[in-house]
């Protein structure tokens, strides 16, 4: 039912072009993507790339106007902790006042400690190895002087 309403709000968001630019200006948007499918840990399920939704979502923000500069897209070993933090810390910073910063994650999302977190490609077993969703806030107090953030999550918890 999730994947479902979250389906159904992507049709709106990105189907709609007149919607999707009142909700954001392309040309002023900077976006983070962190697509993880396969992790440094065998532990840890993979998932298919077949039909990527992460990089279908890359493809459609670039149709949309966005400026492939303003996209990182991080897939699978790239979107290690460290590098997930650089490059939201470094997007963010680089709105300007009436920019919109879009995070987008795809993998798997896991719950400890009424904590959760995006399991990046080299998650560990310390929660000080995993991609923190609260620190998400943190860093947005810290370096975002935009308009708006719009997060969006495929992954359990999300």
């Amino acid at each position: 039912m999730k994947n479902t309403i979250l389906l159904l709000v992507f049709g709106i968001i990105f189907s709609n072009s007149s919607f999707s630019q009142d909700l954001f200006d392309p040309k002023d948007t900077r976006i983070v993507i962190a697509g993880v499918l396969k992790w440094k840990d065998p532990a840890l399920a993979t998932f298919s790339d077949h039909h990527r939704k992460d990089k279908e979502l890359y493809e459609k923000f670039i149709s949309m106007g966005v400026p492939e500069a303003n996209i990182v897209f991080l897939k699978d070993e790239e979107a290690t902790l460290d590098e997930m933090k650089v490059e939201i810390r470094q997007a963010m910073k680089d709105c300007t006042e009436k920019s919109t910063f879009i995070f987008y994650y795809a993998g798997h999302g896991i719950k400890s400690k009424k904590k959760y977190y995006f399991c990046n490609y080299d998650i560990g077993a310390k929660a000080s190895t995993r991609f923190d969703v609260a620190a998400l806030s943190a860093m947005a107090a810290k370096g975002f002087k935009g308009k708006r953030i719009i997060l969006l999550a495929d992954c359990c918890y999300s």
